[in-house]
């Protein structure tokens, strides 16, 4: 499914968790994403800024191997589930607000600063016991040395 599609069908996305296969994982992109994570459980939600529709997109997934235990999870609450062959959606009857909606996702989209390492001040003393512990005094004459 192209990223359009999949954006344009979670705009429309009224209370339901809609999960995609893609390769050996099913994943549940923005709202649907948003429900999983609230109400099936907490994954890893990863984050990405899509040039070509330019939008930011956010995806939680998980193995195929684990399926049937999210679904029997999701039994347990008595959703309804739509399966298809690549695709399954579980109405929930939640409705999410698009507030709701990035008031959830702005963190996941926090852009992460690089550690920048932190400078030390060096006392005048420090510097100079630096600068004479350096001087290359086996390759310099006694008149350099005596300048320096």
């Amino acid at each position: 499914m192209q990223t359009k599609e999949i954006l344009a069908q979670e705009s429309a996305n009224r209370g339901r968790i809609v999960l995609i296969k893609e390769g050996i994982f099913w994943r549940a992109y923005q709202r649907s994403a948003y429900l999983f994570w609230h109400n099936i459980r907490e994954l890893k939600v990863t984050h990405k800024y899509i040039k070509a529709v330019k939008s930011d997109i956010f995806h939680v997934g998980f193995p195929a191997k684990i399926l049937e235990q999210v679904l029997d999870k999701v039994k347990g609450k008595d959703w309804k589930i739509e399966r298809e062959e690549q695709k399954i959606q579980i109405i929930t009857g939640q409705e999410v607000t698009e507030k709701q909606f990035e008031e959830w996702a702005r963190p996941f989209a926090a852009p992460i600063a690089p550690m920048e390492p932190e400078e030390m001040e060096i006392s005048g003393q420090a510097q100079i016991i630096e600068q004479i512990r350096c001087f290359p005094i086996m390759e310099k004459t006694p008149l350099e040395t005596q300048q320096f």
